[in-house]
């Protein structure tokens, strides 16, 4: 998946590279929520991608 990309379910990341997440409509803060598969690896689908590539990545 590349910066863009719309999570099409949940999944936890299992390897990345400087991955930020847009989770606005979630949270309600404008800042975008780095992730990683050391810190917070889960994503909720429908959240887009900003920044760099998810290598290997575990739907749920």
């Amino acid at each position: 998946m590349v910066a863009g990309d719309l999570l099409p379910a949940d999944g936890v990341i299992i390897q990345s590279n400087d991955l930020k997440v847009d989770e606005s409509s979630l949270t309600g803060e404008p800042d975008h929520v780095k992730k990683g598969e050391l810190l917070d690896p889960m994503l909720l689908s429908g959240k887009p991608f900003l920044l760099n590539i998810v290598h290997h990545l575990q739907l749920e």
